[in-house]
């Protein structure tokens, strides 16, 4: 949650629309509990007998208004006739005669006339017609037009004046949140009157009833009264009167009622601001009654609310300077489900939000214009923005800063009276502050969360996690912001929308456009977060409680300021433990400190513009991909590990590693990486449980053989220093380990070691892959493991230049010792050597040597690996049988998944055309197709060009 901006964001929403929200913040609540909550029962709130007369007396005169305004005058009669049993009415009484002489008269029951005549007039508000007219009290349930809301107001006096334009004002803004299915949102007796009471003024708004979906949810707030006092000529307080109990009404179904304990609403208004000053809330013991509902014997759901309580307060100070603060709370809130099977409770819930600035017209035209807008919904135009924009320039350079918390305490979730869930405590606090002498916007931000409980409900050994606290802390940091920001934005905008040929608004657009996206882009300076967990502790998920003693994540940029922009990564854990299984290979520690620098900006990789006016995403991809390798190349991209480690009980590893891009190196990079390993032997045998790997196995034999071993504080270290060297060699602790990975060909040996001997270039046909020999001895799996691990030793100490020995030895490995994952890696490598170490690539070698290894190893981890240098292989040597098959056996083994297509369905379905099977082919481009959105896009589009070409054969 980022509360500066839920700080600024409230600033708006109170720029906007506080007098609709702030002054009746109970109507939002009841709002709320209409639409949301199910008819409920509070325990001991239960209404006597004449209470409930009332309260179904009214409801029934409701529903009679809603059957009168649809034309159903017969039974609108029906409910006021039961609604006069229970509570008698002269008013009532006068207009159900009224209605039953209209339906003798018209001669068409149930029906009201549509047009003309006197029951079309006595539907208008205020008509006093013989037929048809609605009471006083309810005539605001009809529908009313915006011209049938105005009503024009006889005064006596300023004063009355004044308390006329605030409740004028009330109604507009309760208004203004019509739509279409709410085209009358308030119904209320818009033709008050206002009565001197002393120094007072009384208004009274009965009825007061919110409907919503087109009446079928009503909300009877009836009668509203407010005192209002004139403190000056544009300054009224005043006092709402809301009744104990608000009435929530279903159409055909039950209803249910809020009650409320002590209700206090006090308002400061100004005339001249058009918004409210100051504000106050107070009620107390708020719940939830269903005493009227026929089920409330059955349904003892319960929702009470101890206290609920808001303030608002705008102070102005010279020269226009302004301060408005908004603080809250509620207390002892509780949600209770069906024989206190659930049950949910809040000790407290508090925030407060405070803004300044340096120019309040700016503020007050920025509210009136939102709420303008907001009036206007969709009807509005880019051109209509243009003022806007310039105030929100103005508001954005008068800003000062604006803080906001948040605090909740006392979370509780109960099933069956045992607690499942629990917070003891959270809080949120944030500040933005524009700083001083720059036109900066900066925010930090801080949370916790104290003591956090779960619980699996049921069970016998239910899952549990406890943590003692969660902290987090947020940075946002933004560049100069242009005192013009947005008026810019809306005048290119709106003058773009002006511009009627389209292809002088494509060219407006495509020299307008990336200046705009840059300029939004460019405000971003700076950004971190960061989110520390302590005290984490798991019970019944393992046979033993699992404890993590802190774990912790972060994360964040900088954009710089023109070399390139940075980001950096940072997770941490420390104190892990459990009682470990024999195969355990957890750590006890792990952190990683990553940072990347030097990032070239995105918009260097476009430099057409006219592909982001188009929208064409394969013109910017395109341009992305012929851009980026180069621009990437010419950055200075650096990639950082610094302070990072694993740590196991009896081993530890720690890391750090720079590289950097250079050009003008063989790979285009160069790069340092150093490790030290603390007990090594221990390293290897968890790192082999973890991943079984030969080509792994390889390389941390090759490590150990090469490292520089010794002994600090009783524990064996081995120190590693890997370099990537600008001509391409891998050097560990000095020496040359290039062969570990791959070989070099004697014609670049030559150049990078001028005048040094080389051995000549082998003719790959005097050297043809050995079969196995009947008459070797068949070694144990011991012993097949021993001599394979020697042989891997031992080439792990050659130079790079005797390939002799090296196929020799590989050669012996896969001969001799086939069980091993050696003799997987031996295959692996001896390809590469084929492919690499020589003048030209010998694939006819490549064949013979990989042909047998898909039977032999069906399984094996790296056969995709094999079978890639074997598809390879055939395609260079024409050899598309060759292709059809492998290939196509992969695929089958793999059911066609997105992977497998990814690896070879490409390779297969050309493979088929060569053959002629260009129905099948389809098929298989049409398989990648359809699994696009697993795949990259270059192989789908690749599959689709096949399709299409092979379509118009």
């Amino acid at each position: 949650m980022n509360l500066w901006r839920t700080a600024w964001v409230t600033q708006d929403n109170h720029l906007s629309k506080p007098d609709r929200t702030v002054y009746l913040p109970v109507i939002l609540m009841l709002i709320f509990l209409c639409l949301f909550l199910p008819a409920t029962s509070l325990t001991g709130t239960a209404p006597n007998n004449a209470d409930q007369a009332a309260v179904r007396a009214r409801q029934l005169l409701l529903e009679g208004t809603q059957l009168q305004l649809r034309g159903k005058l017969e039974d609108a009669v029906a409910r006021y006739r039961q609604s006069l049993a229970l509570k008698p009415d002269k008013k009532l009484e006068d207009l159900v005669s009224r209605l039953e002489r209209h339906i003798a008269v018209s001669g068409r029951p149930g029906q009201v006339q549509k047009t003309g005549g006197a029951a079309s007039q006595s539907l208008k508000p205020g008509a006093e017609a013989e037929t048809g007219t609605l009471p006083k009290e309810i005539q605001g349930h009809q529908v009313l037009t915006e011209e049938a809301r105005k009503v024009v107001h006889h005064l006596a006096s300023p004063d009355e004046q004044l308390v006329y334009d605030f409740v004028d004002w009330t109604l507009s803004e309760i208004d203004s949140l019509v739509s279409e299915d709410n085209p009358d949102l308030l119904n209320t007796n818009r033709d008050f009157k206002v009565t001197k009471a002393g120094d007072a003024y009384n208004v009274r708004l009965d009825p007061f009833v919110l409907q919503f979906d087109q009446g079928r949810r009503t909300i009877d707030m009836g009668p509203v009264i407010m005192v209002c006092q004139p403190r000056s000529a544009e300054i009224l307080a005043v006092n709402i009167e809301i009744p104990a109990r608000i009435l929530f009404l279903k159409q055909n179904s039950e209803s249910f009622a809020i009650v409320t304990g002590q209700r206090r609403i006090w308002l400061m208004w100004n005339r001249q601001q058009k918004s409210l000053v100051e504000t106050n809330v107070d009620l107390s013991d708020i719940g939830l009654d269903a005493g009227n509902s026929s089920s409330a014997g059955e349904n003892k759901d319960a929702f009470s609310l101890k206290r609920l309580v808001f303030h608002s307060k705008r102070k102005e100070g010279e020269g226009g300077q302004w301060t408005d603060a908004y603080t809250g709370s509620l207390t002892g809130a509780m949600l209770a489900a069906d024989d206190n099977k659930g049950k949910g409770t809040i000790d407290s819930i508090s925030f407060s939000v405070v803004g300044n600035g340096t120019d309040l017209m700016s503020y007050q035209k920025l509210k009136e214009q939102y709420r303008n807008l907001l009036r206007e919904k969709s009807n509005f135009q880019v051109a209509d923005l243009k003022d806007l924009s310039r105030t929100m320039d103005s508001c954005l350079q008068s800003f000062i800063s604006s803080e906001g918390k948040i605090d909740i305490s006392g979370v509780r979730l109960e099933n069956g009276g045992k607690a499942f869930f629990v917070i003891d405590h959270a809080d949120y606090a944030e500040t933005m502050v524009k700083e001083k002498g720059e036109d900066r916007f900066s925010s930090e931000g801080n949370g916790i969360i104290s003591s956090i409980v779960f619980r699996e409900p049921d069970g016998t050994n239910p899952v549990s996690f406890k943590i003692g606290e969660v902290t987090s802390k947020n940075i946002f940091r933004t560049a100069p912001v242009p005192p013009a920001l947005f008026s810019d934005i809306f005048d290119k905008l709106d003058k773009a929308a002006n511009i009627q040929d389209k292809t002088v608004r494509k060219k407006f657009l495509s020299k307008e456009g990336p200046a705009v996206i840059k300029t939004v882009l460019s405000l971003i300076s700076t950004a971190s977060s960061k989110i520390t967990v302590k005290g984490i502790k798991a019970e019944n998920l393992l046979e033993s409680p699992v404890i993590l003693d802190q774990a912790a994540f972060g994360a964040g940029f900088d954009t710089g300021t023109g070399n390139g922009g940075t980001i950096h990564i940072s997770s941490s854990f420390s104190g892990f433990r459990h009682t470990p299984g024999k195969d355990d290979v957890m750590p006890e520690a792990a952190a990683v400190n990553m940072q990347i620098a030097n990032i070239p900006s995105l918009l260097m990789l476009i430099n057409n513009p006219d592909a982001i006016v188009e929208g064409g995403l394969g013109q910017l991809q395109d341009q992305v991909m012929m851009n980026g390798m180069n621009t990437l190349l010419d950055s200075k991209l650096s990639f950082t590990l610094l302070n990072s480690f694993i740590a196991f009980p009896a081993a530890r590893i720690n890391v750090a590693l720079h590289a950097d891009i250079n050009k003008s190196a063989r790979y285009k990079s160069v790069g340092q990486l150093e490790l030290m390993i603390e007990n090594p032997d221990e390293i290897k045998t968890i790192i082999n449980k973890i991943i079984d790997s030969p080509s792994v196995h390889l390389m941390l034999a090759g490590f150990t053989a090469l490292a520089n071993r010794k002994t600090e504080n009783g524990k064996t270290v081995d120190q590693l220093d890997i370099r990537l060297t600008p001509s391409g060699k891998i050097m560990l602790n000095n020496k040359d380990v290039t062969a570990l990975f791959f070989s070099q060909t004697s014609k670049e040996q030559s150049k990078q070691s001028p005048g040094a001997a080389q051995p000549p270039v082998k003719n790959m046909t005097q050297a043809p892959v050995r079969p196995a020999n009947p008459e070797d001895k068949k070694l144990s799996m011991a012993e097949q493991k021993e001599l394979a691990g020697k042989l891997f030793k031992e080439m792990g100490a050659l130079d790079t230049g005797e390939l002799e020995r090296f196929e020799n030895d590989y050669l012996t490995v896969i001969r001799r010792c086939p069980d091993t994952d050696y003799a997987q890696a031996a295959y692996f490598r001896l390809a590469n050597m084929y492919l690499y170490a020589y003048e030209n690539p010998d694939y006819q070698r490549i064949i013979a040597l990989l042909e047998p290894f898909p039977k032999r190893y069906p399984n094996s981890k790296i056969l995709k690996d094999i079978t890639s240098k074997l598809v390879r292989a055939y395609e260079e040597t024409k050899n598309y049988a060759g292709v059809e098959h492998v290939a196509g056996e992969y695929l089958k083994k793999h059911n066609y998944s997105a992977g497998a297509l990814k690896q070879f369905g490409l390779d297969y379905g050309r493979a088929l055309e060569q053959h002629g099977h260009n129905a099948r082919a389809v098929e298989v481009y049409q398989m990648i197709v359809d699994k696009g959105t697993e795949l990259d896009e270059f192989t789908v589009n690749a599959a689709r060009k096949h399709i299409q070409e092979l379509q118009k054969k």
